[in-house]
């Protein structure tokens, strides 16, 4: 994570957070939270407190989380 932390920071700083989403998947049950794994809530609970430890405000995880990808599937995001 530290890796995809450090990427997602310099993007931002970059001036690409318009074209960051954030998203995971479970692929396999090993992954699923019952059976040892890091589960669905892995991004909200674990990653997205790095990000923001990393000084990544909310109106930016807004952005990457809810508008950019409203505006790519054809919403009205602003």
């Amino acid at each position: 994570d530290k890796t995809r932390l450090d990427w997602i920071v310099k993007l931002i700083d970059l001036g690409y957070i318009d074209q960051l989403f954030l998203s995971m998947d479970i692929t396999r049950k090993s992954n699923l939270a019952t059976h040892g794994g890091i589960g669905y809530h892995y991004l909200f609970d674990t990653f997205i407190p790095e990000l923001k430890k990393r000084n990544i405000t909310e109106a930016q995880l807004q952005r990457i989380l809810s508008d950019n990808p409203n505006r790519f599937l054809g919403g009205n995001a602003v």
